[in-house]
């Protein structure tokens, strides 16, 4: 899965959409592209386990096709941001007035040539 929107199922009930969409207006040799998700706050424990070692082997083949991913998380949710730490991106500057509401986000960038394998932790 490379490109487009994506529904992860569990036990027969939506849990997440997730998809990426490249940034064209970046030059070639510089390939880009943003991955995005929504996940609903009620999985459990176990689930909520797996879907995020899925993530790490889904934003893994991502970054096969583009060798930079970047997004943006509201520097309110800090459950996403450290997701994003296991994931290995790193934060890379904050947008102060992101989206309609305005709010401070935080952009997090993910190169190929340095990620790194997860670390032995959890993400709380």
């Amino acid at each position: 899965m490379s490109g487009g929107s994506h529904v992860l199922v569990v036990r027969g009930a939506a849990a997440a959409i997730f998809g990426i969409v490249e940034c064209s207006d970046v030059p070639q040799p510089q390939r880009m592209a943003t991955p995005w998700a929504a996940v609903v706050s009620t999985l459990g424990d176990e689930d909520l386990v797996d879907m995020l070692w899925l993530s790490r082997l889904q934003v893994d083949a991502w970054q096969r096709r583009w060798p930079v991913l970047q997004t943006v998380c509201d520097v309110r949710n800090r459950f996403r941001s450290q997701w994003l730490d296991w994931l290995g991106f790193e934060c890379r500057g904050r947008v102060e007035r992101f989206g309609a509401a305005g709010r401070p986000f935080d952009l997090h960038v993910r190169l190929r040539d340095t990620v790194q394998p997860p670390l032995a932790r959890s993400i709380q």
